[in-house]
């Protein structure tokens, strides 16, 4: 059964983290997400990487004809917060959910993408202001020129490599498909 997101965030701290809690008093996980849905349990999001919208019969109680279920990674994406404190504070009531969630085997490399996605995000958003100001401001357009905002520091990682050579392949996938849009 969906749980209207709308209707969850409306909730007190207080009911959110009873709802969020299974019959043992454990924090809920998978239950939570559509993917993993359980009939007992209320789920909120989905785990794909756009808003679901789903028939009214399989939301049970909404009469409206169909239900979006919100992504939990376009919701990370728009809080824009690296801190990741709005994410713990706002969508699950308290950080030790949010946290224990982070370190699930499951749940881990989605999180680690949308963290990396989030990232470049920010970096882009600065990269604009600095664009903005560098009409005005000599310091913004140096900085700029000499392509200061990259990452200069030592010899990469394989970690670091691997996490690179996973962000060439989606901004190259990105841009096949936006090839393709425009010239198919």
């Amino acid at each position: 059964m969906y749980y209207n997101y709308n209707d969850y965030m409306n909730l007190s701290k207080t009911d959110k983290i009873l709802l969020l809690k299974d019959v043992r008093g454990q924090y809920r996980t998978k239950s939570l997400f559509y993917e993993f849905r359980l009939p007992d349990y209320p789920y909120l999001f989905t785990l794909k990487d756009y808003d679901l919208t789903i028939d009214s019969d399989s939301s049970s109680d909404n009469s409206s004809g169909s239900s979006v279920v919100p992504s939990l990674r376009q919701i990370y994406i728009d809080l824009n917060d690296p801190t990741e404190a709005m994410i713990a504070t706002q969508i699950f009531p308290v950080w030790e959910h949010w946290d224990s969630m982070t370190r699930l085997v499951w749940f881990k490399d989605l999180v680690q993408t949308w963290r990396e996605e989030l990232e470049i995000k920010v970096r882009a958003d600065a990269l604009l202001q600095l664009r903005l100001q560098s009409q005005t401001s000599t310091s913004a357009a140096q900085f700029l020129a000499k392509g200061s905002w990259k990452d200069t520091k030592g010899r990469p990682t394989k970690a670091e490599k691997e996490r690179q050579l996973k962000r060439e392949t989606l901004i190259s996938n990105e841009v096949d498909e936006l090839y393709n849009i425009l010239y198919n």
